[in-house]
């Protein structure tokens, strides 16, 4: 018997049929779109509906927080689009060059300490005229910190970072003929010098939450950190080389020629996505994300009504691709917001308490070898070097580290306290069992080689903090990273420049290295303390851009 048609059929019969296709289809539609975050219906703040909440994952976040933005809804004729991919790829180049410029910058830095010795013969320089001209460095260098990362923030890192080169590669370069000007000039030339590479860091880092994704930041920081070993390894390596072999005007020709070779690459490459270009991408890759751009099943829904479906309780801003950005560069409202934050302190803090152990330890070495031991000076470099190389091993480890415990779930915040700590209490507690041991050993072979062990195990487990509070910054206000790296920065120059004198003093008082070891140990426990109670790793700005009426942007 066959079907009757549709004319045949009654009115009612028509109408069941009718509401069941839509009932059927409705029913397909809605599941498909609830297993898809790009499909999900319109939802209000609060989810009531337990199956609703299964479907879209409520139980596993336990607190949904909507936005009022509208989520484009998809189907096959209007598929989501493809996202790109430069968002989740490590910008290896990026960091192999960004390397190489700290390379060159901690070289160029570190080159005057093996050539002052033939310097101060030729040019007939006092104890006292040497160490003016050893420290005119850092006071360039903490001239422009907090410029450079200012600088790097609002122009680009990228222009801050060509301009920093030339300069100390041009002063690196003509350091021979303002040394045989005379000691004024050669104390401008270190000041200039100084002052180049004094935006070198903060640069790097303003570049890095553009540049970097997220999940691998620490291990880029770790990276460009520890070049700066390298940098100084090099410089103590070839330099007696180039001195036997061209004398020591040929060390600062050699190193300050090296970025003639580094700038057409970073031209060529490093500049391939510029500030701008950052900027465009990034403002795609967040429309594509929500769809802006595409057509949407509804045609009337506005931008204003889009949902975002972030669970409150999720990972903090830090952990996203991009950073969180106010509309218009740092005002002095919000300059003075973060200098009232206990975490901006965190790092203020942790960064001059750690350059005592570092900046001084490193800087008070040959002498305790020296007089401790009485190692000759032409036997030095095997006991110096020692700790540069376990800090580069140690500091890219902590790097790696820190990238994969967050990967692997912890929390940001916990993973900063751990490794922060390991870089600063270990190192403590390493310096005084290197007193001990010279004090106790009545062998002084043994003797020797015990503190050698424990003070480059110590020094070297220092970059433990490559994950900690090197990283802090780029966590708790990306947008301002350069600026408050820099902050950072110059007070660990600061405290370098007090370290040094004062174990001066300290040694000249108690005439042997146990209470000067100790005072570093002190400041290394004391600085892990406050860092681990005050460092966060939320946006802090985020806060006051909310009290303002600004709320979320982004980079």
């Amino acid at each position: 018997m066959g079907h009757r048609s549709f004319l045949e059929r009654s009115a009612k019969q028509n109408l069941v049929i009718f509401l069941f296709c839509c009932l059927i289809r409705g029913s397909h539609v809605t599941s498909f779109r609830l297993q898809q975050p790009w499909l999900r219906p319109p939802l209000s703040s609060t989810v009531s509906d337990p199956l609703l909440k299964s479907s879209i994952g409520y139980e596993q976040h336990h607190d949904l927080s909507f936005t009022r933005h509208p989520m484009p809804l998809y189907d096959s004729r209007n598929p989501p689009p493809v996202q790109s991919q430069t968002g989740s790829r490590t910008p290896w180049l990026f960091l192999v060059l960004s390397s190489t410029a700290i390379l060159i910058s901690y070289a160029d830095r570190a080159n005057l300490a093996t050539c002052i010795l033939p310097m101060a013969q030729d040019l007939d320089w006092s104890l006292s005229s040497q160490g003016v001209v050893l420290s005119a460095f850092f006071a360039g260098y903490a001239l422009t910190g907090l410029l450079g990362g200012y600088l790097a923030d609002r122009f680009g890192g990228s222009r801050v970072l060509q301009a920093g080169i030339i300069l100390w590669s041009v002063c690196t370069f003509l350091t021979p003929a303002f040394a045989k000007a005379g000691l004024g000039a050669m104390v401008m030339d270190r000041v200039l010098l100084g002052m180049g590479e004094g935006v070198a860091f903060p640069a790097i880092h303003a570049m890095i939450p553009q540049r970097v994704p997220a999940p691998s930041r620490s291990l880029a920081v770790s990276l460009i950190t520890g070049a700066s070993y390298l940098g100084a390894v090099l410089a103590f390596a070839l330099s007696p080389l180039l001195i036997e072999e061209a004398g020591w005007p040929s060390v600062f020709y050699f190193f300050g020629a090296l970025p003639v070779l580094w700038f057409p690459v970073w031209w060529a490459w490093g500049e391939e996505r510029s500030e701008a270009m950052e900027g465009k991408e990034a403002e795609s890759e967040e429309k594509a994300r929500c769809g802006e751009g595409y057509p949407l099943s509804n045609p009337s829904s506005s931008k204003s009504q889009r949902i975002d479906l972030m669970p409150s309780s999720a990972p903090s801003t830090a952990a996203s691709t991009t950073s969180s950005a106010p509309p218009e560069g740092l005002t002095w409202a919000q300059a003075r917001f973060l200098l009232a934050r206990k975490e901006v302190w965190a790092i203020l803090v942790a960064q001059y308490t750690q350059a005592w152990g570092i900046y001084g330890l490193l800087s008070w070495l040959p002498s305790y070898y020296s007089k401790t031991f009485d190692i000759d000076v032409t036997q030095l470099a095997a006991f110096t070097l020692a700790p540069y190389l376990v800090q580069t091993l140690v500091g890219i480890a902590s790097g790696y580290l820190a990238d994969n415990l967050i990967a692997a779930g912890w929390s940001i915040k916990r993973v900063r306290q751990l490794l922060q700590t390991a870089g600063t209490v270990l190192p403590a507690l390493f310096l005084l069992l290197a007193t001990t041991t010279h004090n106790t050993s009545s062998d002084s072979a043994s003797s020797l080689l015990f503190s050698f062990f424990y003070v480059t195990i110590g020094a070297g487990l220092s970059a433990f903090t490559l994950g900690g509070v090197s990283c802090s910054h780029l966590d708790i206000c990306p947008r301002n990273a350069g600026l408050i790296f820099a902050a950072g920065n110059t007070l660990a120059t600061v405290g370098g420049l007090v370290s040094v004198p004062i174990a001066g003093l300290v040694l000249e008082k108690c005439g042997s290295f146990d209470a000067v070891f100790a005072l570093f140990a002190a400041h290394y426990v004391v600085g892990a303390a406050l860092y681990a109670a005050w460092i966060g790793d939320e946006d802090i700005l985020q806060e006051l851009w909310k009290r303002e009426g600004v709320g979320d942007r982004k980079v």
